[in-house]
């Protein structure tokens, strides 16, 4: 009996998760079972952001079935309009259907951080003529040579096979991280990647065969990187080398850090509390607060005092580690104490007061710095 609650919540949970994701067992060819196309714009609705930011969407065209009818002017931007650029690019608007003609468009950024974001374009080729090509991302530089030009491209007809994106109808859509761009030195940048670094702008072009309808852009937009995350050691003694940082130490269990948005200003100087990741098994003896689960199974320790906002990226903080503890430390991430708001490790307690800078992968508002 004792097995009987869990597997029973279980089977429930199952259940839900399922019913959640629209599937059935109904027959495949019941009416019910199968999902007419979505359209773009109900894509670009239901695409959701989460605390602290605010979502912003910026439309290009409208989404009309192709309708020449109605004005659905341009905004390709300033640094696309040279006559040289022009000439190759070309710059014929939306809905229209005819043969040898490319379209370039831009949707500008919004001001602020994006952390994510969707884009869906609808996208009809001539009969016949199934073979055109696009291209997505800072298309200034669309005619350089050499690796690591900020930009995707693919045919057309293979576009939803590349990794990330999708197809509804006439409707591609993709993930802003989920663009990747041609690698280059240091890894596959994605489309958020660059935007994230100041890139102002997403140019999109096709040609020469195909009727663009509209296209779009959810942007998940927050403030600009003015604090990071930050634990706090918990200075209740223990035996050998062992320390205890996180995020309800000695607080009337209360949350003295913020994951999401960060706690810190980036510009205080704090030491950084690094790990040299290794897999040393759980301490059975350990006593004192924490759990099997916060073990990081490594060495913790803390670089001396800097503000955070020296770091551009998150290899500059890695670096720092690396600099002043040697080779194979980087910063402490959350991720490392896997699902709590708490990292045990070997190390020492006083070395990471008052609170030290951490890592939070997911969450660009609760760092100073970028991901590249």
């Amino acid at each position: 009996m004792r097995l009987a609650t869990p597997f029973l919540i279980g089977a429930i949970a199952v259940c839900a998760v399922l019913g959640a994701y629209g599937w059935t067992t109904a027959a495949p060819d019941r009416a019910s079972a199968v999902r007419p196309p979505r359209s773009g714009m109900a894509l670009l609705k239901a695409f959701r952001c989460f605390k602290p930011t605010r979502k912003v969407v910026v439309v290009r065209g409208v989404e009309d079935n192709f309708s020449p009818k109605g004005e659905e002017p341009l905004s390709v931007r300033p640094a696309l309009r040279s006559a040289t650029l022009m000439s190759m690019l070309a710059k014929s608007g939306y809905d229209v259907v005819e043969e040898d003609h490319a379209f370039s468009d831009s949707i500008q950024v919004p001001a602020g951080l994006v952390s994510r974001g969707l884009f869906v374009i609808g996208l009809k080729p001539l009969r016949g003529k199934e073979n055109d090509g696009f291209a997505i991302g800072d298309l200034s530089r669309r005619f350089e040579s050499g690796p690591g030009r900020p930009f995707m491209q693919a045919p057309i007809p293979e576009l939803d096979r590349q990794p990330g994106w999708n197809v509804s109808g006439v409707v591609r859509f993709a993930r802003l991280d989920e663009i990747r761009f041609e690698p280059r030195a240091g890894g596959t940048v994605t489309l958020l990647d660059h935007l994230q670094d100041g890139g102002g702008w997403i140019d999109v072009q096709t040609t020469d065969d195909t009727s663009v309808d509209f296209m779009g852009a959810a942007f998940c937009v927050g403030p600009p990187r003015i604090k990071g995350a930050t634990f706090i050691p918990d200075p209740r003694p223990r035996k050998g080398d062992m320390v205890l940082l996180g995020c309800t130490i000695q607080r009337n269990d209360r949350y003295v850090c913020e994951p999401f948005e960060g706690d810190t200003a980036c510009e205080v100087s704090l030491p950084v509390a690094c790990i040299r990741p290794d897999q040393e098994p759980w301490p059975r003896a350990f006593a004192g607060g924490g759990a099997p689960s916060d073990w990081t199974g490594g060495r913790l320790a803390a670089a001396p005092a800097t503000p955070a906002s020296r770091f551009r990226t998150i290899a500059d903080a890695d670096r720092y580690c690396a600099a002043n503890l040697g080779k194979d430390w980087r910063v402490l991430g959350v991720q490392d104490a896997m699902f709590s708001m708490t990292a045990i490790g070997r190390g020492r307690a006083a070395d990471f007061e008052p609170r030290a800078w951490v890592d939070v992968a997911d969450q660009p508002h609760a760092t100073c710095w970028a991901r590249k």
